[in-house]
């Protein structure tokens, strides 16, 4: 700011002007110092103004997160569906969400619209290779094997979706970037400028060398070991570039942090968000003498664990229980019967979109997983149907104090005389599950979604911040 003083200095006398001069010299003085302070008052004005629109923009205008996964998660029938639509919930509340997945096929309208509701933008690519057997393409599987990718990471590989990602990130510009599996890690771009969050499902290279250790086909032991290898080579690679990791378990966290020290914690998933509802209210009188198992039976733990109890449980329990049946839920359970046609107490439904009837008639529900990690959701959803379980000690992987909650056999013999016990005990029927409905209350509580959030937005801030240093 400038101020002028314009004098006429004509007919004044030398003293008069010198005086003159010295009056308006003081007159500067002053005037700079008003101008300096009204400078000062304005830059006080200017950044309260900043401060307050930059208030408001964090207020009004949400982070954007551009969420990636490998499938679409309606219909809510498998445990890896039920966790992305809850974490998909839980970020909605305070985030924009834009949802890009890939898909065998087109998700039917209802279902879009249905994920509309919870997210505020949904893409998807079209991918009907994902279900392509390795049977039939030997040659690529080797070709990819040559070039250092697992079959985790190629399965899903999709140009087309790789070029949609890269156009939704060019225009939507999110500031953060969450992968939900790590076979999904492959769609990052280039150059990182967003906060790169993982919610991992499961510690992938653990997954197959179990695989590969049960396996009895030496050529499929020969290629789960060689995914093996590929694959922790790629969370070597994968895991230092992200700023969070939330994983399911104690047990995967410790594993995760002998590759990548701090920065993962353990993310807890709300029972009370799982959109899996019954149509029939359980009913006090259990239908006697049925077991119960589901689950999706192309994946190989839940296969490999309804074979073994098939085959090595389920005869020792005919023995003494001559009427007991068994029913197997889920898609692909048909494989099941395969190399066992002969047993007239099997019964396997396939894939039932309404899970109400058979956990209504069920007295007993068995979980014979011998493989994998994260948590098995139909096991607490047979906890809030008051349905006694049976499970290994695999089976509960993820669910941590739960070990009075349920009944725990990790050999056929003693899982036959678990699921025995539970058949003719009814008071220790009533305790299992009474502790059950305890375990749920507890480990489930209502605020697990806002400690999740929590835990989000803090992520986010210290991203942000080490970003811009």
């Amino acid at each position: 700011m400038f101020f002028f003083e314009f004098s006429m200095m004509t007919g004044v006398s030398s003293e008069d002007r010198l005086s003159t001069r010295t009056s308006s010299a003081i007159r500067v003085v002053w005037a700079s110092k008003l101008a300096r302070h009204s400078t000062k008052q304005f830059d006080l004005f200017f950044v309260t103004i900043t401060t307050l629109t930059w208030g408001w923009f964090v207020v009004f205008m949400k982070t954007r997160i551009l969420y990636i996964t490998q499938s679409f998660p309606f219909p809510a029938d498998s445990g890896a569906h039920i966790k992305t639509l809850s974490t998909l919930k839980a970020l909605s509340q305070k985030f924009e969400v834009h949802f890009f997945c890939l898909a065998v096929k087109r998700p039917p309208v209802k279902d879009i619209i249905e994920l509309r509701k919870i997210v505020d933008q949904v893409s998807f690519s079209v991918c009907p290779s994902i279900q392509s057997s390795l049977k039939t393409r030997p040659i690529w599987v080797l070709k990819n094997f040559l070039q250092g990718k697992p079959y985790l990471f190629f399965q899903y590989y999709h140009l087309k979706a790789n070029l949609q990602i890269e156009a939704v990130i060019a225009q939507y510009k999110p500031q953060v970037i969450h992968i939900d599996h790590l076979s999904m890690a492959q769609f990052l771009p280039r150059e990182k400028k967003q906060v790169w969050i993982l919610e991992s499902h499961n510690m992938e290279s653990d997954l197959s060398e179990e695989y590969a250790k049960n396996s009895k086909n030496i050529f499929r032991s020969m290629f789960y070991w060689c995914e093996t290898f590929f694959r922790k080579k790629l969370e070597d690679r994968f895991f230092p570039s992200f700023d969070h990791i939330f994983v399911l378990s104690t047990e995967e966290l410790v594993k995760m942090r002998r590759i990548v020290p701090g920065k993962i914690s353990i993310q807890k998933i709300w029972y009370k968000a799982i959109p899996l509802l019954l149509k029939k209210k359980a009913s006090k009188e259990k239908k006697r003498n049925t077991l119960l198992f589901v689950g999706d039976f192309d994946w190989y733990p839940n296969q490999d664990g309804a074979t073994w109890f098939v085959e090595n449980v389920f005869p020792l329990l005919l023995h003494n229980n001559p009427k007991l049946e068994l029913h197997i839920v889920g898609s692909g359970s048909g494989k099941i019967l395969e190399k066992n046609t002969q047993c007239k107490q099997i019964f396997c439904h396939g894939y039932q979109k309404d899970l109400g009837e058979y956990f209504e008639k069920s007295m007993i529900f068995v979980a014979p997983i011998r493989i994998g990690s994260g948590i098995r959701i139909k096991i607490l959803t047979a906890f809030q149907n008051s349905i006694p379980v049976v499970s290994t000690t695999k089976g509960l992987s993820g669910l941590e104090h739960i070990k009075n909650s349920c009944l725990v056999a990790d050999d056929h013999g003693s899982f036959a005389h678990a699921v025995s016990q539970l058949l003719h005990e009814a008071s220790l029927r009533a305790k299992i599950t009474k502790n059950a409905k305890i375990y749920l209350k507890k480990e489930f509580p209502a605020d697990s979604e806002k400690i999740f959030l929590r835990e989000y937005e803090n992520t986010i801030a210290a991203g942000f911040h080490s970003h811009r240093h």
